[in-house]
């Protein structure tokens, strides 16, 4: 009987010791990363558990958690709407944030984040040459005079070198992962630059020297394969003398400049310098006349996919090292389209009203309806020219897109071909024509039938 109850007694101890287990198998755990920038929570697999992430009365992050999850404070810090609050709290602190951490009733800490403000170590360069400077926006941005409007408005009021701390902060929480350059001043568009020079002033130190213009890191990397290959034939030795500017001739688009500091085992620094756009590039342009609706639309569509693809000029061209040169909202257009259609005419061949709807967009400047031609001015060896020889010239600048517009021509029987020419601001020219169909019935009556090939339902599908 007394081994039965011992039996029984062990029996229960033992039951009771593995709920305690399975207890102790819930767990919540908190610690910060090696480098003091990350919280790594690990739980259970069992539970959900709800965490908040604080600094003072600001709220970070929150939400749920399980098995774990990795919080990088910075990331938190930069997310937060107002980084202007973040940035007095830490300069106050001298840059330590109490980041209190509680994940429901498990763990309830305070951990001591500190944010190292790092000096801007660039190397300053001084350049003469051509385009508009590029300067680094941390140092281009002046955030002062905000700043002190801010504190002004909150009442609260820092001694200088707190304020310098203040700025400090406010500026690192604000920059983005890039190294972004701004240009300064009007960016120029030119043709090309052959010829160029650049002369700059630094105390940087390399083997070899160039300076090339480009839209991509490519054109760097395989600007400086090229230089290995040639052993660096050629290549400046330093920057006593100007030099001569390196790019990609007769294209278009956006190009900046840099400075490149090779030395002998091939690594090598790149220094933005300043940009400009080459456009060498006419508008896109359409040249509508004889159709039917669906072959309209579908040029239609055409012409408006083009618009909204061309007319973007870039925002921002990125390079290795995360630099990035970002562009601002008004910078110059150097591409553009043009459509050119006749949706209408009527007439009795001597005199044709001729209906022409321009459309225009980018940088496109003009558009010349040219009534030169012997054929469509109806000359006259007797009489001399039925119209004027001459251009009418439709500016973007003063008509809204489309625009539409009446022009007096002759027209012969047959296929009929009005040139037009589409300009851009930079002097780039496209050439075409409108074909038109004219196709007259003349009766024994002095009235005259017209049959002009246009759909009087154009407009409908």
């Amino acid at each position: 009987m007394r081994r039965l109850l011992l039996a029984v007694f062990m029996g229960l101890l033992l039951a009771c010791s593995s709920n305690k287990v399975e207890e102790n198998d819930k767990y919540v755990s908190a610690t910060l990363s090696d480098d003091s920038q990350t919280i790594k929570i690990v739980t259970d697999s069992i539970d959900t558990y709800k965490y908040n992430l604080t600094v003072g009365d600001i709220c970070l992050d929150s939400g749920n958690i399980n098995k774990q999850k990795n919080i990088s404070i910075w990331k938190q810090l930069k997310k937060y709407k107002e980084p202007k609050e973040l940035a007095f709290i830490g300069a106050n602190s001298n840059s330590i944030y109490k980041i209190y951490l509680k994940i429901s009733d498990k763990v309830d800490t305070i951990f001591n984040y500190k944010r190292e403000i790092v000096k801007d170590s660039e190397i300053p360069i001084a350049f003469t040459g051509f385009g508009a400077p590029l300067i680094r926006r941390n140092v281009a941005v002046d955030v002062e005079s905000d700043l002190r409007i801010w504190l002004y408005r909150n009442n609260r009021h820092l001694s200088d070198s707190l304020f310098n701390l203040f700025k400090s902060i406010y500026k690192d929480i604000i920059a983005t992962d890039y190294i972004d350059y701004v240009p300064q001043g009007e960016i120029p568009v030119v043709h090309d630059i052959d010829g160029f020079k650049y002369k700059v002033n630094s105390d940087v130190k390399a083997d070899y020297y160039a300076v090339v213009a480009c839209q991509n890191q490519t054109f760097i990397d395989q600007y400086i394969e090229k230089l290995v290959g040639s052993n660096f034939k050629g290549v400046a030795t330093s920057l006593s003398n100007a030099l001569v500017c390196d790019y990609a001739k007769g294209t278009t688009g956006y190009r900046n400049v840099f400075l490149l500091c090779i030395n002998k085992d091939w690594t090598y620094r790149q220094y933005p310098l300043s940009t400009f756009a080459l456009d060498n590039e006419a508008p896109n342009s359409e040249f509508i006349g004889e159709r039917v609706n669906f072959v309209r639309r579908r040029i239609m569509n055409s012409y408006d996919s083009s618009r909204s693809e061309r007319s973007d000029e870039p925002k921002e061209l990125r390079y290795k090292s995360n630099i990035r040169v970002v562009y601002p909202n008004k910078s110059p257009l150097i591409y553009g389209t043009a459509l050119v259609e006749i949706p209408d005419w009527d007439g009795n061949g001597l005199e044709c009203n001729v209906t022409f709807t321009v459309h225009f967009d980018g940088d496109t400047k003009s558009v010349t309806i040219q009534r030169r031609d012997k054929r469509l001015c109806y000359y006259n060896k007797y009489t001399g020219y039925h119209f004027e020889p001459e251009d009418k010239v439709i500016l973007a600048k003063e008509h809204k897109s489309p625009y539409t517009f009446s022009y007096q021509m002759h027209f012969e029987g047959g296929d009929n071909f009005i040139p037009v020419i589409v300009e851009d601001y930079h002097g780039n020219k496209t050439m075409g024509n409108v074909k038109v169909h004219a196709k007259f019935v003349r009766r024994d009556s002095p009235s005259i039938n017209i049959e002009n090939n246009i759909d009087n339902n154009i407009y409908n599908d």
